[in-house]
């Protein structure tokens, strides 16, 4: 059930984000609660999304891409600041990487 229910959480906030940023944030936090029940599909898509940009601007607007992936570094440093990396979950970790 928990399982199901993560993954029906992830479409929803994929398809319904207002913005990238409050996707990165939901994303992690889904990940900080259902650790690795989140979908390697779902980390991969969320590495792609900070990696190739796409922020809220037009194709291909570096700063709006750049924009976005500070504030996905700001989002990883403050989790890394409230929890213990050991305490992490894996899937995490390695989209933090």
């Amino acid at each position: 059930l928990r399982r199901t229910l993560t993954a029906r959480i992830c479409r929803v906030a994929e398809r319904y984000a207002p913005t990238n940023a409050w996707y990165i944030k939901t994303v992690t936090e889904l990940f900080e609660i259902s650790g690795d029940l989140v979908g390697p599909d779902v980390a991969q898509n969320l590495m792609t999304l900070i990696a190739e940009g796409a922020g809220e601007g037009a194709e291909g607007d570096e700063e709006a891409d750049m924009l976005l992936r500070q504030n996905a570094v700001e989002v990883y440093a403050a989790l890394l600041d409230r929890r213990p990396r050991s305490r992490l979950p894996r899937v995490l970790l390695e989209t933090m990487a």
